[in-house]
């Protein structure tokens, strides 16, 4: 069976298509044809305000969560992908890439192009699933279903019944497969060489495909390297992220409810809120989540409407939320994320410690590392400033927050915590720069930097959730631990290979603090 796709792969699918130099501004067009309904699409372009890039990103987002008809096209895989793609115009160069990306990819996790058996061994049944895959992979197009039954031997009165059950085409193909290999109507045979040669009349890439397994796997970039066409160095930020261990594709998420519907028991027993602010940075965490229970974390949403996404699991023995404040980019920053946490903290009224995870940039690139984690002392709020003509040093009118003592002593580095990090996790603390937009300019950098000397680290939310703390019901303290991404100097290209690390890092980095420690609450 090919692997189902699911909100974990979201990064790689991106990067995939943006690999193979995919068009986002069709986004619309390839949510539609992957099954998404038209008034879904109508809704993320509304929510999104035509940001093309958040517009494609919830697109591909709620095709993983197989939202709407994606089941009945296909289900979220590559396969289904790659098919939606060649009903759209001018794809066929996106196709190609894209085929070729997986077909080196995907072959060293699932079954290769090649044959298990000898061309001219006869298959059967049993051998249904290595053929469906086997054709996918080949990129052979589900629309000629009844071109190949007919090349194979099928009846057109056996065609028309498969096509009476009112599914969809590749399920049709698969249909005609299954028919073929239980020798209906005039087949013969039923070994590889007369598939091939079916498939060679109607396409004949798809035929060599079948033959020919994929390509070896292009060795990665690594380092500062050329550019082979352009015959210049690449920014790339040095040398390659190392990997970290993560769950993978080990747990899954329920069908999504409202969190109104959480059980009462699992609300009560949570003492942790984790927020990451964009999808990439949940994916991270939800790397390393765990079921509380069976082999699913709870998925929800606030008031069925797309303000956060919700999952409740566990880290260690500790319950806990994650809560994605800014699923689209456009709300990242402070409000967004005080008004979500706010509302999170009047249904698990016994939370205890706010945790900002994510990415954040690192102040001086000169002292400080790609995917160093940096836990919080202080959070310096430049949300609130008085517009003048003085220099900006007159301007921040914010409080300075002290991280409270209890999330500190469980959250700080210590020598213990240190040595059970993963090998390329790095983790130090310090005062955070908070700041209500992005920054991505050297010079602004650098007044924040006069401002507060000290400071090792900038991000958007961590105001936000200090404001969220000072409106709930209980004792609740907050803390940012982000993974340095970039250094906020106008170059994110350079490094923009280290942010899906820098945000596994502060993941990682939170999951070993709660496997290692326990959160009690002062009533315990």
């Amino acid at each position: 069976m090919e692997k189902r796709l699911r909100i974990g792969d979201l990064r790689d699918v991106k990067e995939n298509l943006k690999n193979a130099k995919f068009d986002k501004t069709a986004w619309k067009t390839l949510g539609n044809e992957l099954g998404l309904h038209p008034n879904r699409l109508t809704m993320i372009e509304a929510n999104y305000k035509g940001d093309v890039e958040s517009c494609f990103t919830e697109c591909l987002s709620e095709w993983l969560k197989k939202v709407d008809d994606v089941e009945k096209h296909g289900g979220s895989t590559y396969s289904s992908l790659i098919a939606a793609l060649k009903k759209m115009e001018r794809t066929a160069d996106v196709v190609d890439d894209l085929g070729d990306l997986l077909g080196t990819e995907e072959s060293d996790k699932s079954q290769a192009l090649q044959p298990k058996v000898s061309p001219g061994a006869e298959l059967d049944i049993k051998d249904l699933n290595q053929v469906d895959t086997v054709l996918k992979k080949a990129l052979f197009g589900a629309v000629n279903w009844k071109t190949l039954g007919l090349r194979l031997g099928l009846l057109a009165t056996t065609l028309d019944c498969i096509e009476a059950e009112k599914s969809d085409q590749p399920a049709y193909l698969q249909k005609v497969v299954q028919k073929w290999l239980e020798k209906k109507d005039d087949v013969k045979e039923t070994t590889w060489n007369v598939l091939i040669a079916a498939v060679k009349d109607i396409d004949n890439a798809a035929a060599i495909k079948i033959r020919d397994p994929a390509k070896e796997k292009k060795p990665a970039k690594t380092g500062k390297q050329k550019d082979e066409k352009n015959g210049h160095d690449e920014p790339d930020g040095g040398e390659s992220p190392p990997e970290l261990p993560d769950n993978g594709d080990k747990f899954k998420p329920s069908k999504e409810i409202n969190f109104k519907d959480i059980p009462t028991p699992v609300v009560e027993s949570i003492k942790v809120v984790i927020t990451p602010a964009t999808l990439d940075e949940e994916n991270a965490v939800l790397r390393y989540l765990e079921p509380i229970e069976g082999d699913h974390y709870i998925s929800a949403s606030i008031y069925d409407r797309n303000i956060s996404n919700i999952h409740v699991g566990k880290f260690g023995d500790n319950p806990v939320v994650v809560v994605t404040t800014a699923p689209p980019q456009h709300k990242q920053g402070p409000v967004h994320a005080a008004i979500v946490i706010t509302k999170i903290l009047e249904k698990f009224e016994n939370i205890k410690y706010i945790v900002g995870v994510g990415v954040c940039y690192g102040m001086d690139k000169n002292k400080q590392k790609l995917g160093q984690v940096i836990v919080s002392t202080i959070l310096c709020d430049f949300t609130n400033k008085r517009e003048g003509k003085t220099e900006l040093t007159n301007f921040q009118r914010g409080a300075q927050t002290n991280v409270g003592n209890s999330i500190s002593n469980m959250f700080i580095p210590s020598d213990e915590i240190k040595s059970k990090l993963p090998e390329g996790i790095i983790a130090d603390k310090g005062v955070y720069i908070c700041t209500p937009s992005l920054i991505d300019n050297n010079e602004l950098k650098g007044e924040y930097k006069d401002i507060r000397k000290d400071a090792k680290a900038g991000e958007m939310e961590g105001a936000g959730l200090t404001a969220a703390t000072e409106y709930a019901k209980n004792k609740v303290e907050a803390i940012v631990i982000k993974g340095i991404g970039d250094w906020g100097d106008g170059d994110k290209k350079a490094t923009e290979r280290w942010k899906p690390f820098a945000a596994q890092a502060a993941a990682c980095y939170v999951k070993t603090v709660l496997e290692t420690k326990q959160v009690v609450c002062d009533s315990d």
